[in-house]
């Protein structure tokens, strides 16, 4: 077999594992959009701000509101889970908030306004009794597999930060692949060297011929 190939996958053994895991980062991604009047909401797919304790996938939706400073700031609701579902608005202002938590796996209504927790159950079936109970109409149910088709409103802060996140991995890929070219380089050069020396030091004993 060729040194040169057996040299390359030595070197792919070593060093690919801690590559991927230095690359994992640049997996992350995140859409931010606008929920309602100064509230926004985020599908995580995925980011570590979803643990993987409770889902591998680590991809979850997150609230948040503008803080009352008006310096166009937000800050996460007090209280309310990371979500796997959450409704979509009714209107531009809505008071109420009906999710599936990421960590309990349970429906929750959350007040926006009075920011809190109004019930939570298993069942989805009493969650939308309460829900129009509360003046709701039926809720239409937004997922991370389907919020494009319900949202548009992205924000530029979203687009910004992915076009950077994704300039950066290209930047950082095509040095990490110039890198494993140069050091692939050297350590073949190293190798040949080696070779060729211990082929000169060393002379080549000739093997004794049997005398008959």
């Amino acid at each position: 077999m060729n040194r040169a190939f057996i040299t390359v996958s030595i070197f792919v053994a070593v060093f690919l594992p801690n590559l991927t895991y230095a690359l994992a980062g640049f997996g992350e991604v995140f859409y931010e959009y606008v929920y309602s009047e100064n509230v926004l909401v985020e599908f995580n797919v995925p980011t570590d701000t979803c643990l993987a304790y409770y889902h591998q996938d680590q991809s979850c939706i997150k609230l948040s509101r503008e803080k009352p400073t008006g310096e166009d700031l937000f800050e996460d609701f007090h209280g309310l889970d990371l979500l796997i579902t959450v409704n979509k608005p009714e209107s531009s202002s809505p008071r109420y908030i009906l999710g599936r938590s990421y960590s309990l796996n349970d429906w929750l209504i959350y007040d926006l306004k009075d920011e809190k927790v109004l019930l939570r159950s298993e069942n989805f079936g009493d969650m939308e009794e309460k829900w129009g109970e509360l003046g709701n109409s039926k809720p239409l149910m937004v997922s991370l597999d389907d919020f494009r088709n319900h949202f548009h409103e992205e924000t530029e802060r979203s687009k910004s930060a992915r076009e950077e996140s994704e300039r950066f991995a290209i930047i950082v890929l095509c040095g990490l692949a110039v890198g494993f070219i140069a050091i692939s380089a050297i350590f073949l050069a190293i190798v040949a060297i080696i070779f060729y020396l211990i082929k000169k030091i060393i002379p080549n004993r000739a093997v004794p011929t049997k005398q008959r």
